[in-house]
């Protein structure tokens, strides 16, 4: 079992090393940026850092250099001195050092004898006084140590010893420096085991805090003792005079299925104590685990898991804290520093915060990039974060970067968040690739292709289609039939006419289709135009891709992807779909000798240029793709740029879309030695350089599905489905602000390890929702049990309060005329609990002149004759509050 635990440690850190974050800009959603790195040692030859925090407002830093050994220098974000070398046996050792009141830095490390030693100096005159001459050995042996500074400025010290000598066995061992003294304490032995004699320093872990509660100083000491697979605390309420016995706090236990619990932390806020640590799953994830006390520790809350899903185990986890409402817990995962903040008043953990800065940026000097590690942070006043580093790369300097949290609590999430989703329809037949769009007022539009009969090896697979508005939904009908073949791919847009625009491959002889719906009828198949072939018919096409430009014009994107005229094609109508123009090639597959081409998308920006996408495939047959490539035309699509690569080999997912009146936006999925990993980019308003790819953390989960979305006012978001190592599904949402994605809320979807999540689509509608459907697959081909739905879930959108000026400009919706009666809608009665919602401004109901109908209680309406009130119902119906 032991092996099995080391081996997975081994695995883990392999991941991580092999999967580094990339990107220069933090992933946080509030308070400042982070400040512009400054090179504190230009030297090229620095590395293992300390810091430190005084009373005068400066920053102490220390650091090995391996020419000059010790290095000190004191500043702040204003201005630093000159470094200066002092006489310190560091041994390359990482120094923990404490500024105290009295203006003294004190000084620990471990040797390179494994002693614990300690110095102290005064802070102005450090460089002078801080001699090997002032060294104190405190320990013979230490594995690990913690030391920490009480608000009456003694400090408090504990370290782990796996020397075992008679009086001072293998253990756990607590010290004492009161406040102008400069003797400590005798060692106490706090907890003792044999099994510390044969660890390894990177397999011990000691924490120690300090509160004040009741004019009395607590003390607390966590530790592992991972031969035993076990973790305690110890707690002194006397200043560390005397201390109770261990208590443990989590051990692992195979019947129950918890992991190895391992990294224990605690930190403490008056009367208030919390615990953070991981349980090492033999599936390679480290769950983070916390418990808190409201009562300096006599009785506990129940366990409970600090993020969803478990992550793969993070590195350097630590607990910042500086007094304030909120702590945080610091951790390391895929080279990515995440933050999440702890409420003291509330006992809540808020979103995980990835602060992609300091993982690597650029070098103003050289243009050359640093790789930012072995980071040491330090909390001080203001919510201001320290964070002091070295160049892990060639450049091997020290760095130092800061960022004030000013706002910590907009962290956490609203009481307004994703609903739970519900399953719209379910079948035994494969509803393939679904798309969802939003049409004038609330209505809703989900169309998929599907095998018509009751079996999936029918010989005709046609279009169907569900409408609703997130609460009533219709049943799904059969809307998109061709005579003799087969509708596949089907992709929509809304026109500023509230019509549904559909195109289709003919799955036969790979031809694309066009036909339009009233989108407030679209359930009936008589309301749907002629199907028009728009593609070229010597072509065998596929993958459309539609885009409704604001002055009407519909540009129908697809693929030829094999054979002679492979290439990716434009087509264009300027009169709403009647007519189609040639279409125009925007790239040539054949002249540039690939083997494959596929999955095309576009955008526009408000000064009329596209923006397309599209992949290089290898033959079918073989797997993975050859690269991700981008092409531009500035007068509408008659003429294009040379293709431009954007990403080599693997591309699973990718996606383009403009925002902020003009600037675009491509994101892609890249599977990176096996693993898959969001990549973006943006080009800003009149650019034409776009952005350096930068990376988003996975948390060591396996993406599914991912998508980009703009919502009415402009803000861009991204919804990712992501399977953990528990096999759950979790949907992570993410805002685009300040030029980087922010975590915003992440929900869970449920389903068992067997289950897979196919496709989703996404929309955001001017009423204030987002609105998602996925597909599922339940089951296994094994069991002969396949059952597919398509599920969905809604979240209400934070818009700006003035955001009907964002719809002023919307064209007025041209009159369209009447259609043959057709049959009333039927809402699916499974779907829909409420007895009686209000459909006031919804067409639900069939056109005008059919009868109503009820359905579980549902009202659908009641249809009023008279030229007066169907011209009102043409005017709600048709009112132009969609997007395309």
């Amino acid at each position: 079992m032991k092996k099995n635990i080391y081996l997975t440690v081994f695995l883990t850190f392999l991941f991580i090393l092999l999967f580094p974050g990339a990107g220069a800009r933090a992933q946080t959603i509030s308070g400042d940026d982070w400040s512009t790195p400054v090179n504190l040692s230009h030297s090229g030859s620095a590395t293992d850092p300390g810091i430190t925090f005084d009373a005068e407002g400066k920053y102490q830093l220390l650091w090995n250099d391996e020419f000059v050994g010790p290095v000190y220098v004191s500043g702040n974000e204003t201005g630093w001195d000159t470094p200066s070398a002092v006489t310190l046996p560091l041994d390359d050792s990482i120094p923990t050092l404490i500024a105290d009141q009295n203006g003294n830095i004190h000084t620990f490390w471990v040797g390179s004898d494994a002693g614990l030693y300690y110095s102290r100096a005064r802070a102005a005159e450090f460089a002078q006084t801080a001699t090997e001459a002032s060294v104190v050995k405190l320990s013979d042996s230490a594995l690990d140590f913690d030391v920490t500074l009480d608000s009456s400025g003694d400090i408090h010290l504990s370290y782990i010893q796996p020397l075992d000598a008679p009086e001072l066995p293998a253990g756990v061992y607590y010290r004492f420096l009161s406040n102008g003294s400069t003797g400590w304490s005798s060692p106490a032995g706090i907890y003792f085991s044999p099994y510390f004699r044969a660890l390894e320093p990177a397999d011990s872990n000691v924490d120690i805090a300090t509160s004040t509660s009741d004019e009395s100083v607590n003390v607390y000491i966590a530790w592992d003792n991972r031969p035993r697979e076990r973790v305690y605390l110890a707690k002194s309420t006397d200043e560390g005079r005397t201390w109770n016995d261990p208590q443990e706090i989590d051990r692992s236990d195979l019947e129950l299925g918890s992991g190895n619990p391992l990294n224990l932390q605690v930190t403490a806020l008056e009367d208030t104590v919390l615990l953070v640590w991981q349980r090492l799953n033999l599936a390679g994830s480290c769950p983070f685990q916390y418990r808190w006390s409201g009562d300096t520790g006599i009785t506990w809350s129940e366990t409970k898991q600090m993020l969803e899903p478990p992550p793969l185990c993070g590195q350097d986890n630590r607990i910042l804290s500086n007094g304030s409402d909120f702590a945080l817990f610091w951790t390391i995962l895929q080279s990515q520093v995440n933050l999440v903040a702890w409420d003291w008043d509330q006992k809540l953990w808020s979103d995980p915060q990835i602060q992609n800065e300091l993982s690597t940026f650029n070098d103003q000097e050289t243009s050359g990039q640093v790789s930012f590690g072995c980071l040491q942070p330090q909390l001080v006043q203001n919510n201001q974060l320290a964070v002091v580093g070295c160049d892990t790369g060639d450049g091997k300097d020290i760095w130092f970067t800061s960022r004030r949290l000013s706002n910590i609590a907009d962290w956490f999430p609203t009481e307004a968040g994703w609903s739970k989703p519900f399953e719209l329809v379910t079948k035994p037949l494969e509803m393939k690739a679904p798309v969802l769009v939003s049409g004038p007022g609330k209505l809703l539009h989900v169309l998929w292709s599907q095998a018509s009969g009751d079996r999936s090896d029918s010989n005709r697979t046609s279009i169907f289609y569900i409408g609703g508005d997130g609460e009533v939904w219709t049943q799904p009908v059969e809307v998109i039939q061709l005579p003799d073949e087969s509708a596949g791919q089907p992709a929509a847009a809304i026109d500023a006419q509230g019509r549904l625009l559909v195109a289709w491959s003919s799955i036969k002889d790979g031809k694309i289709f066009f036909s339009w719906a009233n989108s407030a009828r679209a359930n009936s198949i008589a309301e749907w135009s002629d199907q028009i072939p728009i593609s070229q018919p010597e072509s065998v096409a596929r993958t459309p891709f539609i885009l409704v430009s604001d002055n009407g014009t519909i540009y129908v994107i697809y693929s030829v992807p094999l054979n002679e005229g492979r290439g990716i094609y434009l087509a264009r109508s300027e009169d709403g779909g009647e007519n189609w123009a040639q279409p125009v090639r925007i790239f040539d597959g054949v002249s540039a000798g690939w083997q494959m081409v596929d999955q095309p998308q576009i955008t526009q920006t408000p000064d009329g240029d596209l923006h397309a996408l599209w992949v290089h495939k290898p033959l079918p047959g073989e797997s993975g793709t050859l690269g991700l490539y981008y092409a531009r035309s500035g007068d509408g699509g008659n003429t294009w740029s040379e293709a431009e690569q954007v990403a080599g080999t693997n591309v699973i997912w990718s996606q383009i879309t403009s925002a902020d009146k003009g600037s675009v936006y491509r994101n892609w999925q890249e599977e990176i030695n096996g693993e898959p990993v969001i990549r973006y980019q943006h080009l800003l308003e009149g650019g034409t350089d776009w952005s350096a790819p930068q990376s988003l953390s996975s948390f060591g989960e396996s993406l599914q599905n991912a998508k980009l979305v703009l919502d009415p006012s402009e803000r861009l978001h991204l919804l990712q489905i992501v399977q953990g190592s528990t096999g759950r599904f979790i949907l992570r949402h993410w805002i685009w602000e300040d030029e980087r994605w922010s975590v915003n809320e992440n929900v869970e979807l449920g389903y068992e390890p067997t289950s897979q999540i196919s496709a989703m689509g996404v929309t955001a509608s001017p009423n204030g929702k987002l609105d998602l459907i996925y597909s599922t697959i339940k089951g296994t081909e094994l069991s002969g049990v396949l059952q597919y739905a398509i599920s969905y879930l809604d979240r209400p959108l934070e818009l700006p309060v003035d955001l009907p000026a964002l719809q002023a400009n919307t064209p007025a919706p041209t009159a369209l005329p009447s259609p043959p009666a057709q049959p009333t809608f039927e809402p699916a009665s499974t779907i829909q609990p409420t007895p009686t919602p209000d459909l006031s401004g919804l067409s639900l109901a069939g056109p005008s002149g059919s009868g109503g109908s009820s359905t579980t209680g549902v009202v659908i309406g009641v249809v009023l004759s008279g030229l007066i009130v169907a011209a009102v119902l043409a005017f709600r119906v048709l009112k132009p509050r969609f997007t395309s």
